[in-house]
């Protein structure tokens, strides 16, 4: 629409659309979603999984993004790292998102 701002809309379009559509085409209300990378593409994907209807855990190695995420509308936080707070959290996430950049081998099995 002309009343937008292309600059500040444009990322929606790329970066919005990358995470809308499994969002959309793979969840439903009411299911637990996990998103596990909180950069851009992550900050997204909590936004539209909560307007989604979904209950979203965000998913960081470290508790560093805790207050940010849950700030961006995530119910809840698991620190990976933390292999106490994995283990409670295995098994309890219907999806997982993941938009994370890394060059390390990511062992996704302890997500399941």
């Amino acid at each position: 629409p002309d009343a937008l701002d292309s600059a500040g809309t444009a990322p929606l379009l790329c970066g919005g659309q990358t995470v809308w559509t499994p969002l959309r085409q793979q969840t439903k209300a009411g299911d637990k979603v996990g998103i596990l990378g909180l950069g851009g593409l992550g900050s997204m994907a909590i936004k539209f999984a909560r307007a989604l209807g979904t209950t979203v855990t965000a998913l960081s190695s470290n508790e560093a993004k805790r207050e940010e995420a849950l700030g961006m509308g995530a119910h809840s936080f698991v620190a990976h790292a933390d292999q106490e707070a994995l283990d409670a959290a295995t098994g309890t996430l219907d999806f997982i998102l993941v938009t994370l950049a890394t060059q390390q081998q990511v062992d996704f099995t302890k997500f399941f």
